[in-house]
């Protein structure tokens, strides 16, 4: 039986562009013999030249896990302390404490907005020397306005990571890249969600010109492989400067459909989100799981977590995909 993928938040199919033609186009004269480029060269430009940044505004990472170990070895010690909000993405706090860094966590309860006063006040009683904030907001989908951003800029100590791997879903207006001319401001971006290209791992992050050389300096050697960085090229030469791909719209479509049919189940709560996924609680949740086994559908299981119990997250699929688990937790709620 063929496993539904419902858990990690992937793009419902590959990118634009990509058949077995390009691929033989652009991977048949690799020599993979040879080492990558270590600095992504032609990556980086081609990315910066998209989104309208200088080459060295530009940091291209193994998926925004190496970013966020890349940040805490160039801009903290053993002993710092790192803010973040909870409950968001586990890889902040999983490493800031590899890092050997204290940890001082907001709490941002149902329905889970983020407070930028609620932070300000953190960080005066904590002084971070990094914090690091979603949006939007992965795994409850909330998108923080441009404003609260941009006062957090103002008012935090130490260096601001704005992570947007979602932006792409969700209102781009609120984007915080005009913030990355600061000197305190990191921003993350991939091309895992929107551009469907998680297998390839190829995360950004952009910055003022002196916090990219630190990061290049902490990056790991060839830490983009070779073919990573010829096919990431080459789909984002397929696209228009900052255009959104075609996925989202089908997406957001979807997105719109999913949300309507579980806000009519008995017994289960969805919370508005401005991602590729919705987060629900639902009063079931060994039925759901047991369910989920017997149908072959992955969706994330959130118990346990502070403040996420009984919540599950489900991730925007194809049309055959979500009218499955549709008609699944109709089933399950409706015993």
């Amino acid at each position: 039986m063929t496993t539904t993928r419902l858990h990690a938040n992937e793009a419902p199919g590959p990118p634009n562009g990509l058949n077995n033609q390009s691929l033989t186009s652009i991977l048949g004269g690799v020599d993979i013999n040879h080492y990558p480029d270590p600095l992504s060269s032609d990556l980086r430009a081609t990315y910066g030249k998209w989104i309208g940044l200088d080459f060295n505004q530009v940091i291209c990472t193994n998926g925004s896990d190496e970013l966020i170990r890349s940040i805490l070895d160039a801009f903290t010690v053993p002993g710092d302390t790192v803010l973040l909000h909870q409950p968001t993405f586990g890889e902040y706090e999983k490493m800031t404490r590899l890092r050997g860094c204290r940890i001082t966590a907001v709490s941002t309860p149902a329905p889970f907005i983020i407070d930028p006063e609620v932070l300000i006040q953190a960080a005066q009683e904590s002084s971070p020397t990094v914090t690091f904030v979603c949006t939007p907001n992965n795994p409850t989908g909330y998108q923080m306005p441009l404003d609260d951003l941009t006062r957090l800029v103002d008012k935090l100590p130490g260096i601001l990571v704005i992570d947007e791997a979602y932006i792409d879903f969700a209102d781009y207006s609120q984007t915080a890249l005009p913030l990355i001319q600061r000197g305190n401001v990191i921003l993350m971006r991939t091309l895992s969600k929107a551009y469907g290209m998680a297998g390839l791992r190829v995360g950004f992050g952009l910055s003022s010109q002196a916090n990219i050389a630190k990061l290049m300096e902490a990056k790991l050697p060839y830490n983009l492989s070779i073919l990573s960085q010829r096919l990431a090229t080459f789909l984002l030469d397929q696209l228009p400067s900052q255009d959104r791909p075609a996925l989202v719209d089908q997406v957001q479509t979807e997105k719109t459909r999913l949300m309507e049919a579980l806000q009519d189940i008995s017994g289960l709560t969805p919370f508005p989100s401005s991602g590729n996924f919705i987060l629900y609680r639902s009063s079931r949740r060994g039925q759901v799981l047991q369910a989920c086994r017997r149908a072959n559908i992955q969706i994330r299981d959130f118990h346990g977590l502070a403040q996420l119990d009984d919540c599950f997250r489900i991730t925007v699929g194809t049309p055959d995909q979500n009218k499955a688990i549709i008609q699944l937790l109709k089933e399950v709620h409706d015993e």
